[in-house]
């Protein structure tokens, strides 16, 4: 299941401020910005 670039940007940024300041929080965006599955297509569209 492909994920829209944007909605990964929103969902990041979310989670980034919604847990900034908890263990929990950069924990679930390790797991998340560890994994490759997004990383080769998520390309800003300008």
């Amino acid at each position: 299941m492909k994920i829209p670039n944007l909605l990964l940007l929103i969902f990041e940024v979310f989670f980034l401020n919604l847990f900034s300041e908890q263990e929990i929080g950069h924990r679930f965006l390790k797991t998340v910005t560890s994994h490759d599955y997004w990383k080769p297509d998520f390309t800003p569209v300008t």
